[in-house]
């Protein structure tokens, strides 16, 4: 309760000092960003993840296993771990269990992805800058 009271005082207050007109400014680079940042992200998860999530796996598991792998890293690549976990569970819940894609990609998003997330913003926010 503590934790959810203050975090709803922090965005209130970053939203009230927020100077909408910059937003606007930047809503160009925005769009682009969160755009770019969809179409990579799912062409990861349907290419690259789903085809690592299937290697090992053997008859009706393949399927569910590459499906729970490629939905977790969408909501991980597009929210954050919370999201990944929500739709992870509700492959699941839909198609069957999955616990070998579930803790796969549940260890890589907290282990790697914020590394390389960290790394791409830095990267592109530093080639915005020099722009």
């Amino acid at each position: 309760l503590v934790g959810t009271v203050a975090l709803r005082l922090f965005l209130a207050m970053s939203l009230m000092s927020l100077d909408l007109m910059a937003v606007l400014n930047a809503a160009g680079l925005i769009l682009s960003a969160v755009v770019l940042q969809c179409i990579v992200t799912g062409l990861i998860a349907v290419t690259l993840v789903r085809y690592a999530a299937t290697r090992g796996s053997q008859g009706s598991q393949v399927a569910r296993d590459g499906a729970v792998a490629a939905g977790g890293f969408m909501g991980f690549g597009l929210g954050a771990m919370p999201v990944g976990l929500s739709v992870m569970q509700r492959i699941t819940l839909q198609h069957g269990a999955a616990p070998r894609a579930f803790l796969v990609v549940t260890l890589a998003a907290s282990l790697v992805q914020d590394l390389i997330n960290a790394g791409a913003v830095q990267a592109t926010l530093s080639w915005a800058a020099a722009r």
